[in-house]
Formats: structure tokens, C-alpha cells, sequence
């Protein structure tokens, strides 16, 4: 998850619902994610979302993302986008 911060990724999608998960283990799983890494980065999250508006109004420019490592050289370098 401080990967996905420090490159400004501010949504993850949790897939825990896969394989012979219960309600109740998934819940759980939910729970414990929300008192034991989301506190983390609460504090952080006003920080964030001011570089997120600037980003918005243009004051930032963000840098080229090359995909091509990642779709197996079938994308052209694409620019990063909030």
C-alpha cells in the first residue's frame, strides 16, 4: 500500500471474495484492513488530495508512463493521468 501512495494510487480494489471465502471471513478480512492499514494513511489523505487538485488545475505536470514492460510492447507510452 506505500507503493501505491508514493506513486499517488489512491483507490485499490480488494478482491477477497475469490475461492470458498465466507461472508463472515470476508467481513473479518474488511475489518481487520480497516483498523490496521487504512489508519496509516488517513493522516495522509488531506496531503494527497491537495496534489490531486493541483494535478487537476494543471499546476502539475505528471511525468509519462511507459506501459509497454507491462503490456508486452502492444502500447504505445501513454501520459499518467489522475
Amino acid at each position: 500500500m506505500r507503493k501505491f501512495e508514493a506513486s499517488h494510487v489512491d483507490q485499490v480494489i480488494l478482491l477477497n471474495q475469490a475461492g470458498r471465502n465466507t461472508h463472515a471471513d470476508i467481513c473479518a478480512s474488511l475489518e481487520l484492513f480497516a483498523a490496521e492499514v487504512m489508519p496509516e494513511f488517513v493522516d495522509r489523505h488531506d496531503e494527497h488530495e491537495a496534489w490531486k487538485q493541483e494535478v487537476l488545475a494543471g499546476n502539475i505536470k505528471l511525468d509519462v508512463v511507459d506501459m509497454r514492460s507491462v503490456a508486452g510492447g502492444k502500447t504505445d507510452p501513454i501520459e499518467a493521468s489522475v
